[in-house]
């Protein structure tokens, strides 16, 4: 807060964020998707096709990993774990 004016005072990084939750949520009733998955699906609108679906494979398959990865055990664990970390691996390599 501005001790002159007493307003708000905000950096653009934080008012870019607001704007684009803003727009989110105005969109909210056409698109269906929460800000956090618009912004998922903005971000990957410069990926290809290809690339857009296989991170949609991958969004259903580390989640599967994670709920497997919970209810393991011993070198099965470790199996669960060396698979996740592949899948996220590719997941930061294609921008997802």
């Amino acid at each position: 807060m501005s001790k002159l004016s007493g307003k708000e005072r905000i950096g653009s990084t934080v008012q870019h964020e607001l704007r684009r939750e803003q727009i989110a949520e105005a969109v909210r009733p056409l698109s269906g998707m929460n800000p956090q998955q618009f912004d998922t699906f903005g971000r990957r609108q410069s990926l290809s096709s290809a690339a857009q679906r296989e991170c949609l494979r991958l969004d259903e398959q580390v989640m599967a990993a994670e709920r497997d990865e919970h209810g393991a055990k011993g070198p099965v664990l470790a199996d669960i774990q060396a698979r996740l970390f592949g899948l996220r691996k590719r997941f930061r390599e294609l921008g997802c």
